[in-house]
């Protein structure tokens, strides 16, 4: 029987929330599914598969090599996007700036993708729109401790962020939007701006008059309601931003639902069943 490892760094956490749809695939495929944490791996155990949470620190460095080392098929996982409790992805490459999406052309994407894409639009916004011209400048805030911003963020602090905004728009009133996970968090803001904890974030995009930020997820929703949105760092928005329509509609392509158990669609073409 093959084996198949799903390795995260946290127990408890993604593998319990996002995967258990992914894990009961492989079982229905006749596939010995094995769980692992932290630094809590076997390397003496023959792994067909091995899928990696993230991958980006250091703790997944010596599984990866070993997976590299021994020809084993190695996959990675991360959140979705629209939204990222909902679904999840998996890319053979890596996730975030490693991604396979980074350097895709989207050639692929034809009018098929497209419509699935407005057809996904108008259910997720769910009657939201963008309104001209827009009353501030709005600010998702990260978490700093997000491979996302610390590999890819020009500014890991957002405090230093914050600096960098309200100089670049000195004469707009700045709405910084903390992220849900750390609300409380205190940040410094100049007295025309403001610092806003709860509430969202569509909604408050509808009236801005841009929306600014790094790598923040965010991004992705506000540009999917078409707001004018800009990203800064090593991130895809940035990367493919004269071709924000195809970007969107390879995302929702490629995101799985959590509760999806037919996923030979998404999982089919990296991984040999026989």
């Amino acid at each position: 029987m093959k084996k198949a490892l799903v390795f995260d760094r946290i127990k408890d956490d993604h593998i319990k929330n996002w995967l258990q749809c992914l894990i009961k695939y492989f079982e229905n495929k006749n596939i010995e599914v094995h769980t692992s944490y932290g630094s809590n791996y076997n390397f003496h155990i023959k792994y067909d598969i091995i899928f990696v949470w993230n991958g980006q620190l250091d703790i997944y460095q010596p599984l990866i090599n070993h997976a590299i080392k021994n020809n084993i098929k190695l996959l990675f996982i991360e959140c979705g996007w629209f939204n990222q409790k909902q679904y999840y992805y998996v890319d053979p490459l890596g996730v975030n700036q490693n991604a396979s999406i980074m350097n895709d052309n989207f050639e692929w994407i034809n009018q098929d993708h497209i419509d699935k894409l407005n057809k996904f639009r108008q259910r997720y916004l769910d009657g939201r729109k963008w309104s001209t011209p827009g009353k501030y400048i709005l600010c998702p805030l990260q978490i700093e401790s997000d491979t996302n911003v610390i590999n890819n963020a020009p500014y890991p602090k957002m405090q230093d962020f914050i600096k960098h905004t309200e100089n670049k728009f000195p004469n707009d009133m700045v709405i910084f939007k903390t992220h849900p996970v750390c609300p409380n968090l205190n940040y410094k803001v100049n007295g025309n701006n403001a610092l806003v904890r709860s509430g969202n974030f569509l909604e408050m995009a509808q009236d801005a008059k841009v929306v600014y930020g790094q790598t923040s997820t965010a991004l992705l929703e506000s540009t999917l309601l078409g707001a004018p949105t800009e990203a800064m760092g090593n991130c895809w928005l940035n990367k493919h931003k004269e071709n924000k329509e195809k970007l969107l509609a390879a995302l929702v392509e490629k995101q799985i639902p959590i509760g999806e158990l037919n996923l030979d669609y998404w999982i089919g073409k990296y991984v040999n069943f026989s």
